[in-house]
């Protein structure tokens, strides 16, 4: 990494420049990190009204889940949508959203 100081500031001045701008490097790459992480570690689901064909609700989940605590969770989700949505939990399904 290169750093240029200018001449006509204060050392101590030039000194507070270079760590704000090493620090604002360093939280910049933590949220690149955290971004890739959070898309490739998550699997994404659209709940769906049946009796409209409308998506009511989006939510995503981690893919350490094993198929039964995914099912659970979804479940959970399900329920939940269904209650917001004031419709029988039968009404909504659920269906991953694939990349094409």
């Amino acid at each position: 990494m290169k750093i240029t100081v200018a001449r006509c500031l204060p050392s101590h001045q030039a000194v507070s420049n270079i760590k704000n701008n090493m620090r604002f490097k360093s939280i910049t790459i933590m949220i690149i990190k955290s971004i890739i992480i959070m898309n490739t570690a998550d699997k994404h689901f659209k709940f769906i009204n049946s009796k409209t064909g409308y998506v009511i609700f989006y939510s995503s989940l981690s893919t350490t889940l094993t198929p039964d605590e995914q099912k659970a969770e979804l479940d959970k989700i399900k329920a939940q949508v269904a209650i917001k949505n004031g419709i029988y939990q039968e009404t909504v399904y659920w269906e991953e959203i694939k990349d094409e």
